[in-house]
């Protein structure tokens, strides 16, 4: 029988020491403001994972100056959707999260 090379195969049942496994994560849509004004800026949201993989919860951190990247940050946070935390075989969710939008022209 000819060698090969030995691969592990994740599943998730294995899954213990992982907190978030991203699955669908869209960026932002650029506010049309500040891409008028040539503007660049960043905004930080926090949210839990729930059970499901779905985001709830979400707040608005920190933004730069001028409150043009957070509404745009907080719609792109509530697309996003996670493989949930498993232990025991559970799915568990994940308590404040937080993602950094940064926006660049």
């Amino acid at each position: 029988m000819p060698n090969k090379p030995w691969r592990k195969v994740w599943h998730p049942e294995e899954a213990d020491y992982i907190k978030r496994i991203d699955l669908y994560k869209p960026g932002p849509k650029y506010p049309l403001v500040a891409a008028s004004q040539g503007l660049s800026g960043w905004a930080v949201t926090e949210y839990d994972i729930l059970p499901d993989g779905s985001v709830a919860n979400i707040t608005l951190v920190s933004e730069s100056d001028g409150d043009i990247f957070g509404a745009p940050s907080i719609e792109a946070t509530k697309q996003f959707i996670y493989f949930p935390r498993i232990t025991d075989s559970k799915s568990l969710g994940v308590k404040a999260v937080r993602n950094r939008f940064t926006y660049r022209l």
